[in-house]
This record gives C-alpha cells, sequence and structure tokens, in this order.
C-alpha cells in the first residue's frame, strides 16, 4: 500500500495539517510515539489556558467567541478533532 504523504507529530498544528488532508483527499497517516496533543498532556500546568480567545481558535470546534480554553480542554478537542484522522 501506498501513503502519498506522512505527517510527524499529533499535536495541534499537525492534526490541523491532517485534518486540510483529509479534506482535500489525499492519502495519509499522522505518526506519533505518544498520546495525541502529549505535550498538552503533560508539559502544561493545571492552570493553563490559551492566550488567545475562541475566534482565533476555530480548528478546535465550536467554542464560545470570548472563550479562553483551559490545557484539559484543548486536549479532549484535539482528541475529539484526531477520532476520524489516520493517527
Amino acid at each position: 500500500m501506498r501513503t502519498d504523504c506522512v505527517v510527524v507529530g499529533a499535536g495541534a498544528a499537525r492534526l490541523a495539517m491532517s485534518r486540510a488532508l483529509h479534506e482535500h483527499g489525499i492519502d495519509h497517516v499522522v505518526l506519533e510515539k505518544d498520546r495525541v496533543g502529549e505535550t498538552w498532556r503533560t508539559q502544561r500546568w493545571d492552570s493553563f489556558r490559551l492566550n488567545t480567545p475562541g475566534w482565533c481558535n476555530l480548528m478546535l470546534g465550536d467554542v464560545e467567541r470570548d472563550d479562553y480554553a483551559t490545557g484539559q480542554e484543548v486536549v479532549a478537542r484535539l482528541d475529539g478533532l484526531a477520532k476520524d484522522l489516520p493517527v
């Protein structure tokens, strides 16, 4: 079997790339040595929040316009984003 593209890493930016490839019908695979969004899970403090409001983070899905997502919310949304992607 041949794959047209390999995306290395399953953080936010790489999942956005995977989503774009998926939407354009490009066969690809995402390689990740840990879980999706691992650095969000293990390298952020408990009180961490994004410093950009929801309207700047459309990739994360249905987010309130002026909401600043917590680290746990970002992890949950990344997991949801990755569900139908070839990770």
